[in-house]
């Protein structure tokens, strides 16, 4: 049995080398799961398992960077030269070569740099018993190569560039018999690399011509479409102006590279951003995939920032408004969005399609549910149970997917579960302009929507970038720590612009009940300043604050949801917990006065457990949480409020039914302030309770005294 399961596995392995599917490499990690279950510890069989199981799960982080799969395949191999130890078996250099590959892409995943050593010494191995003129053997060659080229650019040391280029060199001299592989034009590609790091560090002129020279045998080897071939494009271009910086004249290669690059520029016509920007924006949904856990997800959306940047960049400059805002809009709060539509979006396919909203809400609950799992699990059947759960995560991901094709061919549902376009956006704006603020390394731009008008308004910022946001930022931090917020930069660059594009006339002084009022949807780190604070303090009539009203929202979708909900009120719940915050019960007091007895619930110090906080607020519509809250930048879902018996966590409450949800009162602070690592993800409370469901919240995004919050609330 254990010899069938472990051939069962290898040729479910050899099934996914050819077909690059992901089910055949789960399938081929559970049948070797299961073999693993039943071989005894000691027996030779199991050491075939181990280092199959090994590199089968250092194939899928490949693909899945789950960090759990390197974890498990470096403690396999461990396992494996610990077994052939016992055994007295000889270690096949392939067994070491894969060793060396699992350390190596852990470190350059997650930079440990106690896996750069093991890596390369596994890897020496590996090569060590090779005879030079055996073409298999090139394979490993090359991978020392790459090793020993990713410590040189951590540790800067020359004989670590000088052995690598020298064993790049001897894995090309070794791969007679392997013309017709691409990946020997990865490996000049290699070389090339390897070249040109030593002249960016040493100035050797012959390295550039090297370098150069070596990418250009890689691209001649490249099949016409194939990916690298875009790898080598951008390295050519790059070695071009490195050259050309040297020089300041232009050598006869360049003049072809030049050629050659504006080639390679993808073909737009006038006027248009390109279709292949469009392309990268609709498969941003695969590269936050549903499939993948929760905490991959929210590291994946570090890959995307820049790609939705250049494409509203693009989008900008050449005057496509419209699909700068759906494009913007995309790339915003990806996770949250694709928790709504677990959740949404099937009622009005039910009555179309009733069996296959059924089976949707099925697949939504469970994808909802194995997000969250955690895969840590120390023994071997909990590892086991961990993985069945995570392979049927992936197949209810597949089948999500699928089914939304077969949905989105259903007359009226072809934009089933896809980002919005610009016309449905502009209905965001119902009553009030709303502001889109794109902010960027070397731009920055608004986007206005007003009531009524399919236009959007387009005004240039050229006084703001992200990295002046990010230093207006640092002086608020200070400015904070000395008690004062006020910003006159931001006034002058951001909000005195747009006023008077929309025509605010701030020296007119107004009533309250007559001020105009905006909705800011802000990007980068534009989306840590208080715009609604900015102005000049010394002069009346120039702080925003004097003639406008300003709300913040994370995504123009969820305005298009907030008129959906009931107009039937369901009271309030009070939150409180007086003994980390002293104000708490006066502030109670305030709150009692003003709403009836029989319209409020009040759940105080020990009485607010998260049990009873969230069934109070699935009865409720407005929630008011006066207790501590913390911010867990890395997993937002995780943040939450801190009651009597633990944290409420935002993932707690969007799993609850808040079919009443309106309003969301929170007294704590800076609970409008998210992380610094994905802004664009919107990771602070406010933004996560207006996407459960709330549609208006009030937060805070600097501490506050605790005299102050009584009377706000009040």
């Amino acid at each position: 049995m254990v010899i069938r399961l472990n051939e069962l596995g290898a040729l479910f392995c050899c099934r996914f080398e050819h077909s690059g599917r992901l089910p055949d490499l789960d399938d081929t990690i559970g049948y070797y799961h299961k073999a693993m279950g039943i071989v005894p510890a000691e027996h030779p069989e199991r050491l075939k398992i181990l280092g199959s199981l090994a590199y089968a799960l250092f194939k899928r982080f490949k693909l899945l960077k789950e960090r759990q799969d390197i974890d498990e395949s470096i403690r396999l191999h461990e396992k494996f030269f610990d077994l052939s130890v016992l055994l007295m078996i000889s270690i096949p250099a392939g067994n070491y070569s894969n060793a060396g590959l699992s350390f190596m892409e852990r470190h350059r995943s997650f930079g440990q740099n106690d896996d750069l050593e093991p890596s390369i010494e596994q890897l020496r191995e590996a090569v060590r018993p090779i005879h030079p003129d055996q073409p298999t053997s090139s394979r490993h060659v090359n991978s020392l190569g790459i090793a020993l080229l990713q410590r040189f650019h951590w540790e800067k040391r020359p004989e670590d560039i000088d052995e690598a280029i020298s064993y790049l060199r001897r894995a090309l001299s070794t791969s007679s018999g392997l013309e017709g592989d691409v990946h020997v034009a990865g490996w000049l590609g290699n070389l090339g690399n390897a070249y040109r790091d030593r002249y960016v560090q040493f100035k050797k002129g012959e390295d550039l011509d090297n370098s150069m020279g070596h990418d250009w045998q890689s691209f001649n080897r490249i099949p016409e479409g194939h990916i690298f071939q875009a790898v080598i494009q951008f390295s050519l271009a790059e070695m071009h102006g490195i050259r050309h910086s040297v020089t300041g004249g232009l050598h006869p290669l360049d003049a072809d590279i030049c050629i050659f690059h504006v080639k390679a520029v993808p073909k737009t016509s006038s006027g248009s951003p390109g279709v292949k920007f469009k392309i990268a924006i609709d498969l941003l949904p695969q590269v936050i995939w549903l499939g993948a856990s929760i905490d991959r997800r929210y590291k994946n959306l570090s890959l995307i920032g820049d790609i939705v940047n250049d494409a509203v960049g693009a989008a900008i400059k050449f005057g496509r408004y419209d699909l700068a805002l759906e494009w913007l809009e995309a790339g915003r709060c990806i996770i949250w969005t694709q928790t709504l539509q677990l959740r949404t979006l099937l009622d009005d396919l039910a009555t179309a399609r009733p069996k296959l909203a059924a089976r949707h809400k099925e697949i939504a609950q469970f994808i909802e549910l194995a997000s969250e799992d955690s895969t840590d699990f120390p023994a071997f059947r909990e590892r086991l149970a961990s993985e069945e759960r995570s392979q049927m995560h992936r197949r209810m991901a597949e089948e999500w997917d699928m089914r939304i094709n077969v949905a989105r061919l259903v007359p009226g549902f072809d934009g089933f579960v896809r980002h919005k376009k610009a016309n449905e956006l502009v209905q965001a704006s119902q009553s009030d302009p709303i502001i889109v603020i794109d902010v960027q390394t070397s731009r920055c731009d608004a986007l206005i929507v007003r009531p009524g008008s399919n236009e959007i308004q387009h005004v240039a910022l050229p006084g703001m970038t992200n990295e002046s946001a990010k230093a207006v930022h640092g002086q608020r931090l200070r400015s904070l720590q000395r008690g004062g917020v006020r910003s006159p930069s931001l006034w002058a660059s951001v909000v005195l612009p747009i006023s008077e594009a929309l025509d605010f006339n701030e020296t007119r002084a107004l009533l309250p009940e007559e001020m105009p009022h905006v909705t800011w949807c802000t990007t980068g780190y534009l989306s840590f300043l208080p715009l609604h604070a900015a102005g000049i303090y010394g002069q009346p009539g120039r702080r925003i604050f004097d003639y406008l009203i300003s709300s913040y929202v994370p995504t123009l979708g969820l305005l298009l949801g907030a008129s959906q909900k009931p107009d039937v009120s369901q009271g309030v719940t009070f939150i409180g917990q007086s003994e980390s915050l002293p104000k708490v019960s006066e502030e109670m007091q305030f709150i009692k006065k003003r709403v009836p007895s029989t319209q409020i619930t009040c759940l105080y110090n020990k009485d607010a457990t998260i049990e009873a906080v969230r069934g109070a607020m699935s009865k409720s519509s407005w929630v008011h949480l006066a207790c501590h809250a913390k911010q867990d930048a890395q997993n937002p879902r995780r943040s939450g409020f801190i009651l009597h018996d633990g944290t409420l966590e935002l993932a707690m409450i969007a799993s609850s039914s808040l079919k009443y949800a309106d309003f969301a009162f929170l007294s704590a602070c800076q609970t409008a302030t998210g992380g610094e690592s994905t802004p664009e993800e919107a990771v602070h409370l406010a933004a996560g309770m207006m996407t459960i469901g709330y549609s208006s919240v009030i937060a805070t995004m600097w501490s506050i005294q605790d005299d102050h919050a009584p009377m706000v609330a009040n």
